[in-house]
């Protein structure tokens, strides 16, 4: 075997094992990328006490409203732990041959959905609003809510928004939620009931 034979073999070899590696170490990134965008249920637990301190600070709230079914969990989870309000109320979707003057309800649009929340929700005027959700991606459903419950006789200072989780996007566009656990960049997250983009 020639000098110049032997070069070229080990050039081969070398580009071959360059090969591997960096499929080895693209899979072992994929996967690591995957768990740091895994909330677990010990995450969630965590995410709602640090809320509830938060929260607790500003003074126990009245009322609960959530905005979606993970806001459910959410919101279920705060009055497991300490979190006992008056009232609990909950946004139902609005599909094209809904009614909401007959079902007694206050209406918040979106750009892609409607939303009815029960009008009993501003029969309290003295007491505080917490309007939860498990993640708030553009804020367009959160700053809507709070604007339908001041046009129905809240003022602004007794609601109080929180969710877990809330995006770069929302914080920057003036609709964040007023207390919140982690910012997000996007939505590439998952949580232990899905995806957060598939959430409602």
């Amino acid at each position: 075997m020639t000098w110049r034979q032997f070069f070229e073999y080990s050039s081969y070899a070398m580009a071959i094992l360059g090969l591997i590696g960096t499929f080895y170490y693209g899979l072992k990134s994929t996967r690591l990328e995957r768990l740091l965008r895994t909330f677990t249920w010990e995450d969630i637990d965590a995410g709602v006490r640090v809320l509830l301190r938060k929260i607790n600070r500003q003074g126990a709230p009245d009322a609960i409203l959530t905005l979606s079914i993970p806001g459910q969990i959410i919101s279920s989870l705060m009055m497991i732990h300490t979190l006992s309000p008056k009232a609990e109320y909950r946004s139902i979707r609005l599909d094209a041959s809904s009614d909401p003057d007959k079902a007694g309800l206050i209406v918040v649009r979106t750009s892609k959905f409607a939303v009815g929340i029960s009008r009993e929700i501003a029969k309290n005027k003295a007491g505080r609003v917490l309007i939860v959700d498990s993640a708030v991606i553009t804020g367009d459903l959160l700053s809507e809510t709070v604007l339908a419950l001041v046009n129905a006789g809240i003022e602004r200072e007794r609601i109080v928004t929180a969710a877990l989780l809330v995006t770069e996007f929302a914080i920057e566009s003036e609709k964040g939620p007023d207390i919140y656990w982690q910012r997000i960049r996007d939505t590439s997250y998952r949580l232990p009931w899905g995806n957060l983009s598939g959430a409602w």
